[in-house]
């Protein structure tokens, strides 16, 4: 992250605003220093999906009180703060009077449930725009994507160094070809969680996943997916980003089933896979079923499981196969500690570090 030798034109990371310490903070009299100096900017952030708990706690710095924006200097870092990060111009923040508007989502596909409103996401895609901007911007040191490559090509270079293709393999698949891989592991509350998003910051592509699953074949299928979108050229630099809302069921539409496929394929070896014992299922059993298909066929237990989940329409079983197996969980662990070995906090600017630890989950 840090520079070496000569004097180069600082990063953007190191270019980045800094908020002054807490040393330096300009402090508000004690007979002037008011608590609700803060209080029209909240009140107009939660009208756009912010709530005062989220920009506190992922933008704000730590050492921060409501009470120092009596100050209008210290007012200021804190909108610029939030303007990074949110889009909003200082102006807009500035003035109490003018409401809030989010960004537009003119280069966005968002790929939603029927039930799901645009306004419901929007906060949500915009935390996760910016999350995939600075982590392109701060991975410097990553190789240069090397361009798209078959489901096939792809699988055959991961099990050249391991058993399976599993949520491990796509990880280190990712990283080794230039794709950064993030977790949204917070939004705001009134916000709707993505499942998924593809995207390319400036030449780097990035995915951001956000399902709630923590089994590390479900993330696995995830990962595999937005995986696809970026293959199959779904999304391409300076292209729209694509968002997916919701992975859990069948993809609809032709850019959906095609990701839906590559994953499959990746998983695999099979665009199309069935897995259908004949026999009555318990977890125990579809596990057992699937540790010996899955060797004798190359593919990771716990994604036969949910091949079988998936092809016979009956999820119900799965979680209890996936525990058996011991895949219920690790996934967000596998993905952060990826991103903290590659992505050092310390060596981030305050705000950026504020807001990656908190929306990427970086110090759960």
């Amino acid at each position: 992250m840090g520079r070496t030798g000569g004097d180069p034109a600082p990063t953007y990371a190191e270019r980045q605003f800094r908020v002054p310490s807490k040393a330096t903070i300009r402090r508000p009299p004690i007979a002037t220093a008011k608590t609700d100096s803060m209080k029209d900017l909240y009140r107009r952030l939660k009208a756009v999906g912010y709530e005062r708990k989220f920009v506190r706690e992922c933008v704000l710095p730590d050492w921060w009180s409501d009470d120092l924006a009596a100050v209008p200097a210290n007012r200021a870092l804190a909108e610029l703060a939030i303007a990074r990060h949110f889009g909003f111009s200082s102006a807009d923040l500035r003035d109490p009077k003018r409401p809030l508007i989010l960004p537009r989502f003119d280069n966005t596909r968002l790929k939603r449930s029927a039930r799901v409103t645009v306004q419901q996401v929007a906060g949500t895609v915009v935390v996760a725009r910016r999350v995939a901007e600075l982590v392109a911007e701060c991975t410097t040191d990553l190789p240069a994507f090397d361009g798209p490559a078959l489901a096939a090509a792809a699988r055959a270079t991961m099990l050249r160094n391991h058993t399976y293709v599993n949520l491990e393999s796509l990880l280190t698949y990712c990283w080794s070809h230039g794709i950064a891989v993030v977790r949204l592991a917070r939004t705001p509350a009134s916000c709707k969680m993505i499942a998924g998003l593809a995207t390319f910051c400036g030449n780097r592509p990035v995915i951001v996943l956000g399902s709630g699953h923590d089994s590390p074949p479900w993330i696995a299928f995830h990962l595999a997916h937005e995986l696809g979108h970026i293959m199959l050229e779904h999304v391409r630099d300076g292209g729209d980003l694509l968002v997916d809302q919701n992975l859990d069921r069948t993809g609809d539409g032709r850019l959906e089933r095609n990701a839906d496929s590559y994953a499959c394929e990746v998983l695999s070896g099979e665009s199309s896979p069935g897995f259908e014992p004949r026999y009555g299922l318990t977890g125990a059993k579809l596990a057992r079923a699937a540790l010996a298909y899955g060797e004798s066929r190359g593919i990771s237990p716990g994604t036969v499981v949910l091949i079988y989940g998936r092809s016979a329409r009956r999820f119900p079983v799965v979680p209890g196969a996936l525990r058996y197996l011991g895949q219920d969980a690790g996934a967000h662990e596998l993905i952060t500690g990826a991103l903290r070995e590659l992505l050092p906090l310390g060596d981030l600017p305050e705000t950026t570090q504020r807001f990656l630890s908190g929306c990427a989950g970086l110090t759960d």
